[in-house]
């Protein structure tokens, strides 16, 4: 890459404290960290948010109901709607990816004033069923399972489990298994206290064009 003809600075940086995966940050929502780590960032700079050319997240893992991470933690940092908001990912490397996405655009005369941030909820990355489980779903699924976690009517599927656990939990419903060649019954699990830590620190940097 060519050295740019106007020297870009990182101008300011913030970070949230460290925790091991699984621990008592393990309940924490990515975009609410990542948030308060932005706004920090903006309370010590003085920065106008309505200043910034665009926010960008690197996540790997976005949350099932922020696909777009970077969208929400603007918002609720209180960045104007205006300023543009997107998410990158290259695994491990996600957060570095949006320094380096900010930094390309400062160089191309994209834009002069970018906030970056890097932030990964290890605790609740997105796993992926096997196939067996997904068709186990999907089978469940069509028959007709009410949005309450019930079968509708004599709709009720025979199904046979194996080496399954007797309780899956599937987003806010949980099917209990009694025992092979039995319908599964349903009920919903509960409540579990949210607990608003991290599980891996966000950061956040502020990229500008040098005056």
């Amino acid at each position: 890459m060519p050295k740019p003809r106007t020297p870009i600075v990182l101008a300011a940086g913030v970070r949230s404290a460290q925790a091991r995966a699984g621990g008592v940050f393990a309940r924490e929502d990515a975009a609410h960290l990542a948030a308060e780590v932005v706004r920090e960032l903006i309370a010590r700079t003085n920065l106008d948010p309505a200043t910034i050319d665009e926010v960008i997240a690197g996540c790997a893992g976005p949350p099932h109901d922020q696909a777009n991470v970077a969208r929400v933690l603007a918002l609720r940092a209180g960045i104007p709607r205006s300023v543009p908001a997107r998410t990158v990912a290259r695994n491990c490397a996600s957060g570095m990816e949006a320094i380096t996405s900010a930094a390309t655009e400062i160089a191309a005369g994209i834009g002069e004033l970018y906030v970056v941030c890097g932030v990964e909820i290890m605790s609740k990355f997105p796993l992926i069923v096997s196939e067996k489980m997904t068709t186990l779903f999907s089978r469940l699924a069509s028959a007709g399972l009410r949005s309450s976690g019930c079968f509708r009517g004599s709709r009720r599927p025979t199904v046979t489990p194996k080496n399954m656990p007797t309780t899956i939990e599937m987003g806010k419903m949980a099917m209990n298994f009694s025992g092979p060649n039995t319908s599964p019954t349903c009920r919903r699990p509960a409540a579990k206290k949210p607990v608003k830590q991290p599980s891996t620190p966000p950061s956040s940097v502020v990229w500008k064009r040098a005056a």
